[in-house]
Formats: structure tokens, C-alpha cells, sequence
């Protein structure tokens, strides 16, 4: 929960929303050996669901933390960010925002596009489609080995440490990404 920052407390975590999550779950168990005190067992499980945040606290219409939006109705999972379209001739990013009309605007500000222009929106979420494992547990004469294996298909991911090492390099000791030096404009 965000206090004001006249407190000189970022905030607290608390239980504040609802949540309803829905899907499918199988899974199959295998005895593939069991002979001369030689055991192998196998399982395999897949899971799809989805997810939505059902009730915000009173008088909250949103909660924004990071890349997140949480509001009613949408996927506590669904990334909340502003679209970048490469850089300008100077090695500027450039940020999506949004004129009161609806049109695009390309600014170098971050801080523009999100609080002037409203660059902010719904992409695509962090749950994959399907997710699970591949458990393989073999014995023999007392000796165990467990090997698990987790996948996941489809979802997204926010690459933070490749978007912080896309930087504008004032940092002092910041690492740049050779992309940064090699996907740009030249002179």
C-alpha cells in the first residue's frame, strides 16, 4: 500500500486486493522400471490459467507500482509500460506518449511521456500459456537422484538489467549493451 512521501515511507505490503484465478491442471505419474532394487518414476503436469483482479480497496481505482497497473478487471500479470521506438540521430531513446486527441507523440523524456502524455499501457502479460515440469526420480540400493525439469510456453518477460544497460552511459562505472553501440545511428 503507497503512503505519501511526506511520511518518509514508500509503503507497506497488505492484502488489499482480490483476486480470481481460473484454469486446468493435469498430470500423469509413471513407474517406468521397478526390477533388482532399480526404481525409475516419471511425472509429467502442465497447468494454463488465468488470472484478474476482482476488488481494489475502497475509494482505489488503481494501484501503480513499478511496471504494474492494478486495477479491476485486468490481470495482476499484465505489464504496465511505455513503448520505445529505437533512437533518434543524437542516441536518445524515444518514448510512445499520447496527445489529448489520441496521437502519437515521440519524446526523449521519460518522465514526459509517462506524466505529460500518457505513454503508459497494457502489454501483453507475464503468464504463459502453459506451464509445468518433467520430474524423473531414480533409486537404487539406497542411492537417490531427483532430476526436475520447468518450462514454461508463451508468456513475456521485462528485461530490466538489458534495458538499464541500454543507459545513456552517465553513469559512472555503468555497463553498456553492445547493441547500444552497434543498432544505432551514425554520423
Amino acid at each position: 500500500k503507497p503512503f505519501p512521501l511526506s511520511t518518509g515511507i514508500s509503503g507497506r505490503w497488505e492484502n488489499v486486493m482480490s483476486t480470481v484465478n481460473e484454469g486446468v491442471e493435469a498430470a500423469l505419474y509413471f513407474n517406468v522400471i521397478n526390477k533388482g532394487g532399480f526404481t525409475w518414476n516419471m511425472d509429467v503436469n502442465a497447468t494454463h490459467f488465468k488470472n484478474r483482479i476482482s476488488k481494489l480497496p475502497d475509494g482505489l481505482t488503481e494501484i501503480i507500482t513499478g511496471n504494474f497497473r492494478y486495477a479491476e478487471g485486468q490481470s495482476y500479470y499484465d505489464y504496465y509500460l511505455v513503448e520505445s521506438r529505437g533512437v533518434d540521430a543524437q542516441g536518445n531513446e524515444l518514448y510512445v506518449g499520447y496527445d489529448t486527441d489520441g496521437s502519437e507523440i515521440l519524446t526523449s523524456s521519460y518522465d514526459e511521456a509517462v506524466n505529460k502524455y500518457n505513454g503508459r499501457k497494457y502489454f501483453k502479460g507475464s503468464i504463459p500459456v502453459v506451464q509445468g515440469g518433467f520430474n524423473n526420480q531414480f533409486s537404487y540400493k539406497g542411492f537417490d537422484i531427483n532430476i526436475g525439469i520447468t518450462y514454461g510456453i508463451g508468456g513475456n518477460f521485462y528485461d530490466g538489467a538489458y534495458q538499464q544497460s541500454m543507459g545513456n552511459l552517465l553513469g559512472v562505472g555503468q555497463n553498456v549493451h553492445k547493441d547500444w553501440l552497434e543498432d544505432r545511428w551514425t554520423l
